[in-house]
C-alpha cells in the first residue's frame, strides 16, 4: 500500500507542493497470519505511515534549522483563504492542521530559526449591547420617525401617509432629534429631575398650502400617547423658494428642458461627439445659490455627460459648455421659462432658438469634441487600477493592519460609548451631521455638546453657471452615506446605524453610517531612555468615524479619544472635484493655456475649479460645570522688563539675563462675545477654564482649543454672501450659550443671501461671557486648487482641531495605565499587558 499526503502552500504567488510517500508495503515472510491479526497490523502500520508521512513532509518542506523560514498562523477550521498574490481560493483546510508554514524566499533572510505559533482565533467580544428604550441624546429611531410622521398627518400638516409623494403636496424633507433643553437635561443627568422627553425636529416643504413656504416643526414627546406638533417658524418666514434642491425639482427641471434640448439637438450632436440628450446626458441643476432674495428661484444649469449608464453619478467633472437658467419662481411649471443660454461662454441667448440661429448662421464659435470621446468617459472617471502599469513591489501582498488581540476594549450600550475612562453619547442629525453629548473623562464632564454644524464650499470659475457657486451643505442634509468596511474602517469595527428620512418614499431608513474602533497609534504616547531610566507608553485611541457622501464630495467626520484626555476632531474630504470646461480659444486664458486665474488644466477639456471647504463645529465645553471663562494666553517676545512687569512692579533688569530680550506669556480674559482669527505673527493660546476650580498648584482647570493648520476667509464684509457665511470669518467665535442659538448657519440663507435671518454674527452681540455657560463656534478648513493628482478622484485632505487638557490635572493623567519601566538603584520593572499571537476572524 502506498500513502500519498499532499499539502499545497501559498508563498508570494508561488505554490509549493509536498508529497510524502512512506513505504508501508509489507513483505510476507511466508508464515501464516490470521486475517484478524493482519487487519490489526495494517491499521497500526497505516497510522504509523500517516504520522511518518506528515513528519517527513514537514521536514521536507521546513528544511534544516539554518534555512530561511517565515511562519504564518492561519485559521484551523474550514475557511476560504485567498492567496496573497493571485487571489486564488484555497478551500476546506483540514481541521487537523493547526499550523501552516510558509516558505520565505532565501534572498530575504527573514528568519534563521524555525518556530511554532499556536493557531488560535483572537478573542471576540461583541461590544454592542441593545437597550430597551432610547437615551436622552440618542438619534431618532425609525419607530420615532414613523410616530412623528403619523402625528403630522393627524394634525393635518401632511395630507396623506401613503406614497406617492408629490412636489405639489406638503412633504417631509428631513427628520432629526430635537436635543432637550440643557438645564432640564443636566438636572436629569444629575438625578435631580425627570427625563425631559424626546422630540423630533421635522423640516416640511409646504408646497400644498395657499401661501407655500418651508416650515420646521417640533413633534413630541415621543413614545407616549398623543405627541404634539408645534410650529417653530412663523408662516412665510422661510419662503418656499428658499428650499434646497431635491430630486423632485431635479426631475422637473429635466422634463422641462427636454423641448429646448430637442431644439438644440443638432448643436448637441455635432459639438459633443454625436451624443443624444436622452441617452447620454443629464442636467446638473444644483449650482446654488438659487436666488439672492426669498422670492427668486433661478436655477443655473449645466449640460453634462452621464457617468454610469442611466444613473447620475454626481460626476461634476464632465460638465459641458452649454449652460442656461430656468426661472422657477412659481410652483406652477407652466409659468417657468428657460433663458440665459450660453455656449462656449458666448451669450446670453434669450431662448434656445436664438442660440440655434446664431449657431446655424455661423456667427459664433463652435466646438467639436474628438470622435469617440463619449466612450472614454467611464474609463476617465472611474478610479480603477491601471492595468497598463506594473504593480509596485510588494503591493500585491497584504499590508500592515490593526487587530484586537484581546477583543474590543470599548462598550456600546445603545449609543452610549465607554472606553478607557471616556464615556459619551453618539447622536446625529440628518441635517447637521454627527454629534456627541455629555462627554466625560474619568467621571468629570468636559463637553456637553460637540457637534458638526455645517460646511460651506465656494467655487470660482469663468462661465455662467459656475461663477460664484456657493454651497452650505447643511441645506442639503449632511448625514447621508454608508460605511465601507476595510476602506473607511477596519473590518473588526463596530458599525452603528442612524435613521434618516427618505422624502421620496415617506419612510425612515436605517443607515450604517458610523463606525467605532480602537486604533494603534504606532508611536509612543511618551518615552524616555537614558541614564538609569528607560520607559514609555504606546499611543492608542478610540475613533468614532462617520463617512458621508454629499453629491460629488465625500467627507469623513470623526472624533478621536486619547488616553491623555485629548479629543481630536477631524474632517477629511475626498470624492470628485467640480470642474469646468477648458476652451482652448477662450480669450481669458491668455497665452499660456495650462493654467489661468481659476485653476489648472487637468484633462483634455477641463479645468479644476478653485474652491475652499470651511467646516463649522459647535463646541459647548463644560469644564466640571457650566460656568466657564475664555482666556487668551499671548505668546510674546520683548524686553525683560515687559515680561516681568506682567506680574510685578520691577523697574530694573536682573543682572543674570544674557540678553535684554526674552519670550514670555501674558494672560487676557475675554470679557465679551467675540470672533477670533488665527494670527501667526501674534500667536495666542485659546483656553476655556473654570476659574472656580483649581488644580493642586492653584491653576484654573481647563482645556485648550488647538486648530490644525487651516485656511482663512479672504473675502471681507463687502462680499454679499458674507453675512450668511459669517462663521467663515472666524476660526473661533465665543458666545453665551442659549438654547435658541442652536446652529451657526440657517439652512435657508444660502438661497436668500441679501436677507439672511440666521447666522453667526447675529449671536455676537457683546454679552458678558465671564463665568458663564459659553459656546465656542470653531471653524477650520482648507483651500483647494485642484491639480492633475486630483484625477480621477481627490485623495483625502484633512483639517480639524484638538481639545487638550490645560492644567485640568495635577499631573500626567496616563499614570494609571500599565507602561514600560526599567530603573536601577532601586530597581523597578513593569511591562504593558502581554498577549498571545492569534489570527483575526473575518
Amino acid at each position: 500500500m502506498e500513502l500519498h499526503t499532499n499539502s499545497t502552500f501559498a508563498n508570494r504567488g508561488n505554490s509549493y507542493q509536498v508529497t510524502c510517500k512512506p513505504d508501508d508495503k509489507m513483505q510476507s515472510d511466508g508464515k501464516f497470519r490470521s486475517i484478524i491479526l493482519s487487519q490489526f497490523c495494517g491499521v497500526c502500520i497505516f497510522i504509523l505511515g500517516l504520522v511518518g508521512g506528515i513528519l517527513i513532509g514537514i521536514f521536507a518542506y521546513h528544511g534544516s534549522p539554518n534555512s530561511s523560514r517565515d511562519i504564518k498562523c492561519i485559521h484551523s477550521t474550514n475557511m476560504d483563504y485567498a492567496a496573497a498574490r493571485d487571489g486564488k481560493n484555497y478551500s476546506q483546510i483540514s481541521t487537523t492542521i493547526s499550523t501552516i508554514f510558509r516558505v520565505s524566499s532565501s534572498a530575504e533572510n527573514v528568519s534563521t530559526e524555525s518556530s511554532s505559533i499556536s493557531c488560535n482565533a483572537c478573542p471576540v467580544r461583541d461590544p454592542i449591547n441593545s437597550v430597551s428604550s432610547p437615551g436622552l441624546f440618542d438619534p431618532l429611531s425609525t419607530e420615532e420617525m414613523e410616530e412623528s410622521f403619523s402625528a403630522l398627518f393627524k394634525s393635518g400638516v401632511i395630507p396623506t401617509k401613503d406614497p406617492p409623494v408629490t412636489f405639489y403636496k406638503n412633504y417631509v424633507q428631513y427628520m432629526s432629534l430635537q436635543p432637550p433643553n440643557k438645564q432640564e437635561a443636566l438636572r436629569f443627568l444629575q438625578k435631580q429631575g425627570n427625563p425631559p422627553g424626546r422630540f423630533a425636529k421635522v423640516h416640511v416643504v409646504r408646497s400644498g398650502i395657499h401661501n407655500p413656504d418651508c416650515m420646521i416643526y417640533k413633534v413630541g414627546p415621543l413614545g407616549r400617547d398623543g405627541a404634539q406638533v408645534k410650529q417653530l417658524l412663523a408662516d412665510g418666514e422661510a419662503h418656499i423658494n428658499t428650499r434646497p434642491k431635491d430630486l423632485f425639482e431635479a426631475l422637473m427641471v429635466f422634463e422641462f428642458l427636454k423641448k429646448d434640448m430637442k431644439i438644440m439637438e443638432q448643436l448637441i450632436s455635432e459639438s459633443f461627439d454625436g451624443a443624444n440628450f436622452m441617452d447620454d446626458m443629464y442636467i446638473f441643476s444644483g449650482n446654488s445659490p438659487f436666488g439672492l432674495t426669498s422670492e427668486e428661484r433661478k436655477i443655473r444649469f449645466n449640460l453634462a455627460f452621464k457617468g454610469f449608464g442611466n444613473s447620475e453619478i454626481m460626476d461634476l467633472f464632465d460638465l459641458l459648455p452649454l449652460q442656461g437658467a430656468v426661472i422657477a419662481s412659481s410652483l406652477n411649471v407652466s409659468h417657468w421659462f428657460a433663458t440665459d443660454y450660453y455656449y462656449l461662454n458666448q451669450g446670453p441667448f434669450k431662448t434656445a432658438k436664438d442660440l440655434m440661429n446664431s449657431y446655424n448662421n455661423g456667427t459664433i464659435r463652435k466646438l467639436q469634441l474628438p470622435k469617440g470621446y463619449v466612450k472614454t468617459i467611464r474609463d476617465r472617471i472611474v478610479p480603477k487600477r491601471d492595468m497598463s502599469l506594473p504593480v509596485r513591489e510588494k503591493a500585491d501582498t497584504p499590508g500592515a493592519r490593526t487587530y484586537e488581540p484581546a477583543g474590543a476594549r470599548y462598550t456600546i450600550n445603545g449609543y452610549n460609548i465607554s472606553w478607557m475612562g471616556w464615556n459619551f453619547v453618539l447622536s446625529g442629525s440628518q441635517v447637521r451631521g454627527p454629534s456627541l453629548f455629555n462627554i466625560r473623562f474619568k467621571g468629570d464632564r468636559i463637553v456637553y455638546e460637540l457637534a458638526f454644524n455645517d460646511v460651506s464650499v465656494m467655487y470660482a470659475a469663468d462661465n455662467y453657471a459656475q461663477n460664484n457657486v456657493i454651497y452650505t451643505d447643511a441645506t442639503y442634509g449632511i448625514l447621508e452615506g454608508e460605511v465601507i468596511l476595510g476602506v473607511d474602517c477596519p473590518e473588526h469595527s463596530s458599525v452603528l446605524k442612524i435613521a434618516t428620512w427618505n422624502s421620496r418614499t415617506a419612510t425612515p431608513i436605517d443607515t450604517s453610517i458610523v463606525c467605532v474602533f480602537e486604533v494603534d497609534g504606532e508611536e509612543s504616547l511618551w518615552r524616555h531612555k537614558g541614564g538609569a531610566f528607560t520607559g514609555g507608553q504606546r499611543e492608542r485611541h478610540l475613533v468614532i468615524r462617520a463617512p458621508i457622501t454629499l453629491g460629488n464630495y465625500d467627507y469623513s467626520l470623526e472624533f478621536h479619544f486619547h488616553l491623555d484626555g485629548r479629543i481630536v476632531t477631524k474632517a477629511r474630504a475626498s470624492g470628485y472635484i467640480q470642474a469646468h470646461f477648458w476652451d482652448v480659444r477662450n480669450k481669458h486664458f491668455g497665452d499660456d493655456r495650462s493654467f489661468y486665474p481659476y485653476g489648472y488644466r487637468i484633462s483634455d477639456f477641463h479645468v479644476g475649479s478653485i474652491h475652499d471647504h470651511t467646516f463649522g463645529f459647535k463646541v459647548d465645553l463644560d469644564i466640571l460645570e457650566q460656568n466657564n471663562t475664555f482666556k487668551l494666553i499671548h505668546w510674546k517676545a520683548g524686553n525683560v522688563l515687559d515680561a516681568l512687569q506682567t506680574k510685578s512692579n520691577v523697574t530694573e533688569i536682573p543682572s543674570y539675563y544674557l540678553f535684554n530680550q526674552t519670550r514670555y506669556i501674558e494672560w487676557e480674559t475675554l470679557y465679551r462675545e467675540a470672533g477670533l482669527r488665527i494670527d501667526m505673527e501674534n500667536q495666542k493660546f485659546w483656553t476655556v477654564v473654570n476659574t472656580n476650580k483649581q488644580n493642586k498648584w492653584g491653576n484654573s482647570r481647563g482645556y485648550r482649543i488647538i486648530p490644525m493648520a487651516t485656511g482663512a476667509q479672504n473675502f471681507d464684509d463687502s462680499f454679499l454672501p458674507m453675512r450668511a457665511l459669517s462663521y467663515t470669518k472666524y476660526h473661533c467665535a465665543v458666545t453665551k450659550r442659549k438654547d435658541e442659538e442652536e446652529f451657526l448657519t440657517s439652512t435657508f440663507d444660502v438661497n436668500r443671501m441679501m436677507e439672511p435671518k440666521g447666522y453667526l454674527d447675529l449671536m455676537i452681540n457683546n454679552e458678558s461671557i465671564v463665568n458663564e455657560d459659553i459656546v465656542n463656534w470653531i471653524s477650520v478648513g482648507f483651500l483647494h486648487v485642484p491639480t492633475s493628482e486630483d484625477m480621477p478622484i481627490t485623495l483625502n485632505v484633512e483639517t480639524g482641531f484638538t481639545l487638550k487638557p490645560h492644567n485640568f490635572f495635577d499631573r500626567s493623567p496616563v499614570l494609571d495605565l500599565p507602561q514600560v519601566t526599567n530603573t536601577i538603584e532601586p530597581s523597578e520593572y513593569e511591562r504593558m499587558p502581554k498577549f498571545d499571537q492569534c489570527y483575526e476572524k473575518m
